[in-house]
Order: C-alpha cells, then sequence, then structure tokens
C-alpha cells in the first residue's frame, strides 16, 4: 500500500513540475512576442478642421472602421474582456480628459497606432485593427484624427489590459493574432482613396478598411 501511495505521489510530483515548466516556457514565449519592440518612422499627414471633414470622420469611425465599437460612442474606452482565462482586454481613453491620451498623443503618434498597431515608444498595442486601417487613404485617416480631436474630453481611468493564461498559450503558438503590428505590411504607403461614390471600386475599399475583407 504504501508502495502505491508513493508511486502516486511522485507521479502526482512529476505532473505537476511539468504544469508549472510547460506555464513559465508559455509565459517565456508569450513575453517575447509581446514585448517584442517595433521601431516605425513617423509619417505626416494633414488633419483638417473644417465641419465637413469631421462629419466625414465621425461617419468613418462610427460605420466603417467602427472604432467606437471598442473605444465606445464617446471613445472613453472600456472593459471588453475580464475573465481567468484570457485576461483584460481594455481599448484605452481616446479623448483629452483624466485617464485619456488624448492630450498627450501626437497627430504623428495615432497615425502610427492606427496605420501600424504600434506605440509612441515602439510598443505593440493589443486589439488594433491595424491590418484593415492601413490601406486607410491619407484623407479618411486625417478625418477621423480630426473627429477623434474633436470628441469632448472625458474623465475615465482605465486598468491595464492583461493577458490570462489561454491567451498567453495562443499567442505563444502564433494562433490569437491579438497584435496586428506582427503581420502588417509596415512598408505599405499611404493608399489614394478611390472618388466616394457607388461605385464597385469605391466599395472595395470601404470594405476592405472597415475589417470586411481578409
Amino acid at each position: 500500500m504504501h508502495v502505491i501511495v508513493r508511486r502516486v505521489g511522485i507521479s502526482f510530483g512529476v505532473l505537476v513540475l511539468l504544469v508549472v515548466l510547460l506555464t513559465a516556457t508559455v509565459y517565456v514565449a508569450s513575453e517575447r512576442r509581446v514585448n517584442a519592440k517595433v521601431i516605425i518612422a513617423a509619417e505626416s499627414i494633414a488633419i483638417p478642421s473644417d465641419s465637413a471633414s469631421i462629419a466625414r470622420g465621425r461617419h468613418l469611425a462610427r460605420a466603417i472602421t467602427k472604432c467606437v465599437d471598442c473605444h465606445g460612442d464617446d471613445l472613453s474606452g472600456q472593459v471588453m474582456v475580464e475573465n481567468g482565462a484570457m485576461g483584460r482586454w481594455v481599448p484605452m481613453n481616446l479623448t483629452r480628459g483624466r485617464g485619456g491620451v488624448g492630450a498627450t498623443l501626437s497627430d504623428a503618434d495615432i497615425v502610427r497606432v492606427v496605420r501600424h498597431g504600434i506605440g509612441p515608444d515602439g510598443s505593440k498595442l493589443m486589439m488594433v485593427p491595424a491590418f484593415e486601417y492601413a490601406h486607410l487613404s491619407a484623407e479618411d485617416l486625417g478625418a477621423i484624427i480630426a473627429f477623434v480631436r474633436s470628441v469632448p474630453p472625458v474623465d475615465k481611468e482605465l486598468p491595464p489590459s492583461k493577458l490570462g493564461p489561454v491567451a498567453r498559450a495562443l499567442i505563444a503558438a502564433d494562433k490569437m493574432p491579438l497584435y496586428d503590428a506582427d503581420r502588417v505590411d509596415h512598408a505599405l504607403a499611404l493608399p489614394s482613396a478611390p472618388p466616394a461614390g457607388p461605385t464597385a471600386e469605391y466599395g472595395h475599399y470601404l470594405a476592405r478598411v472597415g475589417g470586411c475583407l481578409g
């Protein structure tokens, strides 16, 4: 009986050790992927200030690129996911209020975030759909930034995003594209949008930047 108990104990200890080693391996692999810096040169585009361009940016942000789906109607951010397995996913407060980044990010910083999924320090940003947004024309991207700049400040301090063990395992296995900075073409030049109108070309453009096309 004592032999059986001893063997069960040894087997359990080996299992615990394997779990610890696997957890450590997943953590290190995911940290390596998540924390790898990507340095992108600043891109300068014209940011309009007229009411028509701001209205255009509002339409794009709400109906096409769907920025409000993650950042909220007032762009103050929200906790989208919070559970032990996946972690906490928090789109940031984009306004100039307390807890927001609107007062600290330059126009070039926002362009880098939107087109590349990269923060000012080169860090990769979670859940920024840069793979689609990289195809925004300079005019439409400028209009979206103009709209973001026009939104009233909202005081909302949000908790930081963090990864849960399942999310880390999927990232380590390259099965969860939470960071578009890993798959966007950083060499893609700012494209030109086709003339707005009921054409297949313009519809294809809107579908691409809206994430309807792969």
